[in-house]
């Protein structure tokens, strides 16, 4: 478990597969620091290994606000992750908007996601091509 300065926690689990790098997500919420941190776990671990693309799960019960989102989404950027394809899935709906929402801005920075709310899709999506 991983705690920054703002006492969010989360728990970040990583699965390596021949050709993507699995990561889920547990936190009863984040802040942009937490977000932060834990993209940045999961950018070295893409780098160190090579991984070219990431199924990214998330079982998180609070969100955060748009404003963080659109900074969280747009920092992505700066981590790398132009270069990786990233299938996010949150099956919580109510998280839709938000998270739809981080990947029109990553799309619009050049960036190459989706969002699903079920895992067997979302790594149908990713092993494509």
């Amino acid at each position: 478990m991983r705690e920054n300065q703002m006492d969010a926690t989360y728990e970040i689990k990583f699965v390596f597969h021949p050709d993507y790098l699995y990561t889920h997500v547990f936190a009863e919420g984040l802040s942009l620091n937490a977000s932060h941190d834990l993209w940045a776990e999961i950018a070295d671990e893409s780098r160190l290994l090579s991984f070219k693309k990431v199924l990214f799960a998330v079982d998180i019960i609070k969100q955060i606000n748009l404003l963080d989102v659109f900074q969280a989404a747009s920092d992505l950027v700066g981590m790398g992750f132009t270069g990786i394809k990233i299938a996010f899935v949150n099956p919580n709906p109510s998280h839709y908007n938000n998270t739809k929402f981080a990947e029109i801005v990553g799309d619009n920075m050049g960036m190459y996601g989706k969002i699903f709310q079920d895992a067997n899709e979302a790594k149908s999506w990713l092993l494509k091509m």
